[in-house]
């Protein structure tokens, strides 16, 4: 299919993103610094970028939080960030996609998985179901508190599949 010029890439962002700010740490270190100091910042913006990209595949979560403010913010209902989920399991590396996500009967949490991780594993750990793929449960508590548990449970097991070290 051709490209309409609508559709968003993470990948996409985040080149632009670099390259914007190697441009403007260069342009503005050469105003300010002179010639010199601003080539020494250019090729450490550069070797710090290669670094950053190269610790990409070491990723092995990511995930997101949809708070009640941020759908009234945005004029949106609930099921309009279905798709955030798919978004971040897409993330190259990616094992476990979480997303918390406030609602009247306390942080509903959603999980992708795949690479031999188990979605179900995790959410059946806290009463909630699913499969090996995806799953899900709803916890009481903080944000916070909610967040730290989930996380704490998700590393735990992507240890005990081998899928990350201890």
């Amino acid at each position: 299919a051709a490209a309409t010029g609508g559709e968003f890439s993470v990948t996409g962002w985040i080149i632009l993103s670099v390259v914007a700010y190697l441009v403007l740490i260069y342009a503005i270190s050469r105003i300010v610094e002179g010639s010199r100091r601003a080539f020494d910042r250019f090729i450490t913006g550069i070797v710090s970028s290669a670094f950053a990209v190269a610790m990409v595949p070491l990723v092995s979560v990511a995930w997101t939080v949809i708070t009640q403010k941020m759908l009234e913010e945005a004029g949106a209902k609930p099921e309009d960030a279905t798709g955030i989920i798919q978004v971040l399991r897409g993330i190259r590396g990616v094992k476990v996609a979480l997303v918390f996500e406030e609602n009247a009967e306390g942080i509903k949490v959603g999980i992708r998985a795949r690479d031999g991780a188990r979605a179900n594993v995790i959410a059946e750990s806290f009463g909630g179901g699913g499969h090996v793929g995806a799953g899900g449960f709803t916890l009481q508590g903080t944000l916070e508190e909610v967040v730290e548990r989930t996380l704490r449970r998700v590393y735990a097991e992507l240890h005990d599949c081998g899928l990350q070290s201890a």
